[in-house]
């Protein structure tokens, strides 16, 4: 045989061997993908399909029930100002809003359902998303394109949306509350997620949120179906169910609010008028701005500040609007999210205005409502943690006048009244009067408000009965009055009702400033006057009112 010819051999015979080698690499490697993708692939949704046969038949056994205690009212909603009706409801020690689209059509038993079919420690999201600004638990006909959403402020879902949906957003909602006070809770969750080395489902591994969320499914349908079910899911994925728990049972409490009747059933002199509430938003720069007319269904909306901050002192807050409205946030629930903040309750009345559109109450029905409002803050002083002998007023321009009448036309209550509610003292414990109309004089009061309570030619007598620097005694509560000198409610309703109570040697502190006009409330400007609430602070700690600094924001 020739050499060339054995060299070509011998160089076919290399190739071919080379080849063979890799190939068989090239084999394993795909033998090892294979391995590895069924691996994943047994790994894939592992948790969803061992529970599986749980989902369809979760909570119906539940024994919790929702009652609702007030609605529905037509309220705006949130995400896209579409109208829709709310509920104010609780569960067990949990208050909440439930709100529904309109142009759903869906009925609110569904919605309660739905509700009731989760875990009782989940109930407590709803708590959660019902802040006073918020809609609670909501159903939307469109969430463009997606079947709900979830998150701090907020559970929306569509109306075919099943109990283990919204408990997937109840997980979103919980964490973003939780990370408040945990900033590192999603690299504890990501590392949680190496641990077990489970896939809790395909859409969880989309990211370390998602899988808490999904996770937060699985834990709801294991909770309702048992002990058994809830260990076996702890041994499969011990570190998330850690986590979870922790955040289900350890997460600090929100703030508590909630609204709710000021009267059983229809309000006294109310019964079969015409519910044509209207509320009107005139909300700027982010800061938000309503007022109630036409109101002829009073309320009650509680701000209690956390337990570990409060004082037990409640401050009854009286928004003003001339007697013609009421201005619930600016005058309403901002003062008291700031009086949460130094530790007391705020309590914001929306009370019946006396000349409604179609209807006309009388000069009593604001005064009735306040004194129900203080009689219902001291009968439940116990259930909100309260102490009946710190319940003060709070009004803001004709608001002051509600409040100032409230602290010199009061009574010891009615012994022998059925409702225990009546048995109470209306007399308030102190009052804050900011830029307050107080007088109803010619010289001194304010026009329009007089007008609007007492109409056009009242009485002198009832004019001086409702001019409250003329009924202040040595029995008038202790009292902190603010004025400027530039407002058009004149300075003169504060000036001489601190001369009246010096006189009867009633406790008061005034303080009027140069400037600042008129409705500034608790917003910030240039003038001297926005420090009023710090001066209120002072005041309120010389009272031994225990409150203390808001944290700077």
């Amino acid at each position: 045989m020739k050499k060339t010819t054995i060299t070509t051999i011998a160089a076919l015979a290399l190739t071919t061997t080379l080849a063979l080698q890799v190939y068989a690499k090239e084999s394993d490697k795909k033998d090892a993908k294979a391995v590895s993708a069924e691996k994943k692939e047994e790994k894939k949704e592992r948790l969803f399909q061992r529970f599986r046969d749980l989902f369809d038949k979760s909570g119906q056994n539940n024994t919790h029930q929702v009652e609702i205690i007030s609605g529905p009212t037509a309220v705006k909603m949130r995400n896209g100002r579409v109208p829709g009706k709310q509920w104010q409801a609780t569960c067990g020690k949990y208050r909440f809003k439930l709100t529904i689209e309109d142009k759903t059509k869906m009925p609110l038993e569904t919605l309660i359902k739905r509700i009731e079919e989760l875990p009782m420690p989940y109930v407590r999201a709803c708590e959660v998303v019902s802040d006073i600004r918020e809609d609670g638990v909501a159903i939307y006909s469109d969430l463009n394109g997606a079947m709900a959403h979830g998150g701090k402020g907020y559970i929306n879902t569509l109306p075919n949306a099943p109990s283990v949906v919204i408990a997937h957003e109840v997980g979103h909602t919980l964490e973003q509350a939780a990370r408040e006070s945990d900033s590192k809770l999603i690299e504890k969750w990501t590392s949680a997620i190496e641990a077990d080395n489970q896939s809790v489902s395909g859409y969880a591994d989309s990211s370390n949120t998602e899988d808490l969320a999904e996770f937060a499914k699985v834990y709801c349908v294991c909770y309702n179906a048992g002990p058994e079910k809830l260990a076996e899911l702890r041994k499969l994925s011990p570190r998330r169910f850690s986590i979870w728990e922790h955040i289900l049972m350890k997460a600090p409490p929100p703030q508590r609010s909630w609204t709710q009747p000021l009267w059983p059933g229809a309000a006294p002199r109310s019964e079969g008028v015409t519910d044509n509430e209207k509320i009107t938003d005139r909300s700027k720069g982010g800061h938000p701005d309503r007022a109630a007319e036409n109101v002829h269904k009073p309320t009650l909306t509680i701000h209690l500040p956390s337990k570990a901050s409060a004082s037990g002192a409640a401050v009854i807050i009286c928004p003003g609007g001339g007697y013609s409205r009421c201005v619930i946030d600016k005058e309403g629930n901002d003062v008291a999210s700031w009086l949460n903040r130094i530790g007391v309750a705020g309590i914001v009345l929306k009370y019946r205005l006396p000349r409604p559109d179609g209807h006309v109450y009388g000069h009593e029905i604001p005064l009735m409502d306040l004194q129900r409002a203080i009689r219902a803050v001291r009968a439940n002083a116990k259930n909100w943690d309260l102490k009946p002998e710190l319940v003060g007023v709070m009004g803001f321009s004709a608001g002051g006048h509600l409040a100032s009448t409230g602290g010199t036309h009061y009574d010891s209550g009615n012994p022998e009244a059925e409702d225990p509610v009546e048995k109470e003292s209306c007399r308030p414990d102190y009052m804050i009067l900011i830029y307050p109309v107080i007088s109803f004089s010619d010289a001194v009061g304010h026009g329009g408000s007089r007008k609007n309570l007492l109409g056009d030619k009242p009485k002198t007598k009832l004019v001086r009965l409702y001019s409250n620097e003329l009924q202040v005694t040595g029995q008038t509560p202790p009292t902190f009055l603010v004025s400027t000198s530039d407002d058009p409610v004149k300075a003169e309703n504060s000036i001489n009702f601190y001369l009246a109570m010096k006189a009867a040697k009633a406790p008061a502190e005034l303080h009027i400033y140069e400037q600042g006009g008129h409705g500034y409330g608790l917003r910030k400007t240039h003038d001297a006057v926005s420090t009023w609430p710090d001066r209120c602070m002072d005041w309120m700690k010389s009272r031994n009112i225990r409150v203390r600094p808001p944290e700077r924001r």
